[in-house]
């Protein structure tokens, strides 16, 4: 989808947005692509209602021909035209940074061009993109916009020596590869590339430059499905189902959780997106079938359980009869802001629902005289998923979908609770 954004009366040019987190304060990846068509309505107006914000607050979107997005604010039309022309001149600069050929050897300091290098063109064309990790390994990403998935090969070390009978796990966003050893890349249009990292220089570490040295080979063939993947939204996002189907024990390392950052080091990651394909490739008997039987289940819960007993409190519990009655209209009160203020837009991340979880944490603390079994629950919960999530970063990986999901029903779950504490009718 091409957006334009006229100013004063003049049309500045087209922009192509492309899926990410989109803030207003903080922007280096835009929303919005035709493969968004499946997107509810509420989701397409708050995206059209935030690129809204961006015009009217006077942000330049300027996408380069590398397929990056930036963006940059500006008080006049003249200055964002003068802007807007240095920013292609530098986006041709930016571009020259490649390499044509199908097969060679690149040096490439990795500190310039946001880490990213090109090989091939066209439909072989790929963007790949570089950050340091050691002297002995380097990370790579498949953040760039001509990349679908990456994935790591082991226990070879040439390009004659790779097996390309097997499926190769390109399940996570980046990958470390150390000297010596070879990524398979597949792009947007299906092609497959190879790189192996001959040399690494860091300059924070006694060298004179960031520089990576590395040989590529561009495959030829459109070999089908080498890599087993996440599926996405775009080339920056993947957090799904993970399927090792068919993978090649030699060439799954563990279970692998998705890093969903945007153009950043693993160090820095929290954004996090959620792709929904499972339900819509189940037949549609399959799904007819999973749908009657969860609301068969729900009726007879319904209809079995007598529901008094659960007027308050999350996870089943609920205080007293007599302690129901006297709630303090203080505590209603606070239960109504705290549930107000957990706003679920759909792009959230893990880091976003551990900040409501512990918010309802605090508060059944505070009033545990009241709630102790809320109480108890939530602060186990907070720690537990606070350390998992710690884990994760520091593993340079992701959370599962299902993982995330747990998360994010906890806080809906929290949520409602606190809207039925504020809503009680005291006697």
């Amino acid at each position: 989808m091409n957006l334009v954004f006229p100013t004063e009366g003049e049309v500045i040019d087209f922009f192509t947005v492309h899926t990410g987190y989109l803030d207003v304060h903080r922007i280096s990846e835009l929303l919005v692509t035709h493969q968004h068509a499946n997107l509810q309505e509420s989701e397409w107006k708050h995206i059209y209602k935030v690129l809204h914000k961006l015009k009217s607050e006077g942000y330049l979107l300027v996408q380069n021909e590398g397929g990056d997005i930036y963006s940059e604010k500006f008080s006049s039309t003249p200055d964002r035209i003068e802007k807007f022309n240095e920013r292609k001149a530098k986006d041709k600069e930016f571009y020259t940074n490649k390499n044509k050929n199908r097969a060679g050897t690149v040096n490439f300091d990795y500190s310039n061009n946001n880490g990213i290098y090109f090989i091939g063109d066209a439909d072989y064309l790929f963007g790949i993109k570089f950050s340091s990790a050691s002297q002995d390994s380097i990370h790579v990403y498949n953040d760039h916009t001509t990349i679908d998935y990456i994935a790591l090969i082991k226990n070879v070390t040439n390009f004659d020596q790779i097996n390309f009978n097997i499926k190769y796990d390109g399940t996570s966003r980046s990958r470390s590869p150390e000297v010596g050893q070879i990524v398979l890349f597949k792009n947007k249009n299906g092609r497959y590339a190879l790189i192996k990292i001959e040399d690494i220089k860091v300059e924070n570490r006694g060298d004179k430059n960031d520089e990576v040295t590395f040989s590529f080979k561009i495959l030829d063939d459109k070999y089908p499905d080498l890599i087993v993947g996440e599926e996405r939204f775009s080339g920056n996002f993947s957090l799904s189902k993970k399927s090792k189907t068919d993978l090649d024990d030699s060439v799954v390392s563990g279970d692998k959780i998705i890093a969903m950052g945007i153009a950043q080091d693993p160090a820095r990651e929290s954004w996090y997106k959620i792709s929904w394909p499972i339900f819509r490739k189940l037949p549609k008997k399959i799904l007819v079938s999973i749908i009657f039987v969860s609301i068969s289940i729900i009726l007879l819960f319904v209809f079995d359980f007598n529901l008094d007993s659960v007027q308050i409190g999350p996870l089943g519990f609920a205080p007293p009869k007599e302690q129901i009655e006297e709630i303090p209209k203080n505590i209603q009160g606070e239960a109504k802001l705290i549930a107000d203020s957990i706003v679920i837009t759909g792009w959230e991340d893990p880091g976003d629902y551990i900040g409501y979880l512990s918010q309802i944490s605090s508060f059944y603390q505070r009033h545990q005289d009241i709630y102790p079994a809320e109480a108890a629950t939530y602060k186990r919960q907070l720690v537990e998923w606070q350390d998992k999530l710690q884990r994760i970063n520091n593993s340079g990986s992701t959370i599962y979908n299902s993982d995330f999901r747990v998360l994010e029903g906890l806080v809906n779950s929290a949520q409602s609770q606190l809207r039925k504490i504020s809503t009680i009718i005291n006697p």
